[in-house]
């Protein structure tokens, strides 16, 4: 599903997600209510657009927690740091 203004993404956003797809940045949104629309957080989410794996819902801040283990699955951090010290 792409970003469209039918599902709720104005141009602004549908540009910046090009751009970001472009240059190869994952995107993982996270939506915190029981409001959201789903469509929509799944249209920024980078492929495959799966629920727990490339967005996620968390309908209220103490359900937030529930989310670290999925999304941390999906998203690695460099391991090394390069720096110098004189």
């Amino acid at each position: 599903m792409a970003c469209s203004r039918e599902n709720g993404c104005g141009e602004q956003m549908q540009r910046e997600l090009i751009l970001l797809r472009n240059a190869g940045i994952l995107v993982f949104p996270v939506a915190l209510s029981s409001r959201v629309d789903e469509q929509i957080v799944r249209a920024i989410s980078s492929v495959p657009q799966l629920i727990n794996r490339n967005y996620f819902l968390s309908p209220s801040i103490s359900n937030l927690n529930r989310l670290s283990d999925p999304l941390s699955t999906q998203v690695t951090f460099p391991t090394r740091c390069a720096f110098h010290v004189n």
